[in-house]
């Protein structure tokens, strides 16, 4: 058949260049700059299928409609076109369908979700935010007021039933903490060795145990208010140490004499500022001065008196005066050397068998015009830093020797 007026060349004498094969889009991308030097053969190309199609198109055509046919030119053609040699590099013309799907951006595509939807959140303590329905973001929908705290688990806003980190013992073996919406206390566990002090569980060596032995004979009477103030302030600045009280003598009201025992009056505890002041507001003065009974009380129930803290507790006497109730077989006034031998050697016995059970004694003279000898050997026998007697006559200096005293004690803080 006679080629159409249309075609440049037969579709047989087309460039031997002509090719149907694919190569990656890597190639392409290579090539695109050189792709103005073969304009001629891709314009032969649509020409050609423009002329097939009018006629109806041939089976030959169909190559080059092919949108993945590329035109591989020897690199060396030009107005002679020499022969194609198996090395000379090839440039790649790709079809305008092609080009463009190649740059054009890709269409946008929906955003992975941010959140769960409906799900709630609390960024501050006040303010509550929700999820969108379509997970792409959160919306603040709430904010709490009054007494109310955004809570998570909730949902929403909530009443907080303790402040964020509060913590308090529920019992010697169990700490409680406030979580972080207030919600409620979370329980921790004390180890076997421990005991929860101030909300903490501690070693028995961060958490001392100190046991008040307090002279209330009726010579106290002028110190009475000073001492309980002096006590108060001293619990109160010591939160991480337990104290308990032993009054001597141990009765209340009426002719009490030199009675002894049934102590403690408030035993050793944590926070325990409120019963030993409601203690002393119930308790008044009057009666002798039994120190060496007191003592000996101490040294025969320390398990019952300190218990965990039995190894590592600590004893603080305080006294205005001599004890006036032991080795009262000897006179008074005549014998009065022999029964300050006497009662020294009862208080030096007693307080060693303290010392071998871990209990340690500080002794405080206070407002003290006596012979001095009793507090000597409490003090030197103490197994204590000082080793001799503490002085202090009014609330104040009674309030620092408690301090040197604490500072002694709390060796661990």
């Amino acid at each position: 058949m006679a080629p159409r007026n249309c075609d440049p060349a037969p579709r047989s004498e087309l460039p031997a260049t002509v090719k149907t094969t694919h190569r990656s889009r890597a190639a392409h991308r290579v090539a695109r700059p050189f792709a103005p030097l073969v304009l001629w053969p891709f314009a032969l190309a649509v020409t050609a299928s423009a002329c097939d199609d009018a006629a109806g198109g041939s089976g030959a055509s169909a190559a080059a409609r092919d949108a993945g046919a590329r035109l591989d030119l020897d690199a060396g053609n030009g107005a002679g076109g020499a022969p194609e040699t198996p090395d000379a590099p090839l440039i790649d013309v790709r079809l305008a369908a092609d080009a463009a799907a190649d740059t054009d951006p890709a269409p946008d595509t929906p955003a992975e979700g941010v959140c769960t939807p409906d799900d709630v959140r609390c960024p501050d303590e006040f303010t509550v935010e929700t999820c969108a329905p379509d997970g792409r973001g959160w919306a603040q929908t709430g904010v709490c007021g009054g007494d109310e705290r955004c809570q998570r688990d909730a949902g929403g806003c909530a009443p907080i039933v303790c402040e964020p980190g509060e913590a308090r013992c529920a019992d010697e073996q169990t700490a409680l903490i406030c979580l972080n919406d207030g919600s409620e206390f979370g329980v921790v566990p004390c180890d076997d060795e421990e005991v929860c002090t101030d909300g903490r569980c501690l070693a028995p060596l961060c958490f001392p145990g100190v046991m008040f032995a307090v002279d209330r004979s009726s010579s106290m009477g002028p110190h009475w208010q000073d001492v309980r103030r002096a006590v108060a302030a001293t619990i109160m600045n010591n939160p991480a140490v337990r104290f308990g009280l032993s009054a001597f003598p141990s009765e209340n009201g009426g002719f009490v004499g030199c009675a002894s025992g049934d102590w403690p009056h408030v035993p050793i505890q944590p926070d325990a500022g409120p019963a030993i002041d409601a203690w002393f507001a119930g308790w008044d003065v009057g009666g002798a001065t039994p120190i060496s009974s007191t003592m000996e009380y101490m040294a025969a129930n320390v398990d019952a008196l300190w218990g965990a803290e039995r190894g590592d507790g600590y004893l603080i006497v305080l006294s205005d005066g001599a004890d006036t109730c032991s080795c009262s077989l000897y006179d008074e006034e005549r014998q009065a050397e022999e029964r300050i031998a006497c009662i020294a050697d009862e208080l030096t016995t007693a307080t060693q068998s303290l010392a071998t059970q871990g209990i340690h004694t500080y002794v405080i003279g206070y407002a003290y015009g006596d012979d001095p000898t009793q507090l000597e050997v409490m003090a030197a026998n103490g197994d204590t830093e000082t080793g001799e007697y503490l002085v202090a006559g009014s609330e104040a200096s009674l309030t620092l020797v408690f301090d040197q005293i604490l500072r002694d004690v709390k060796f661990c803080q």
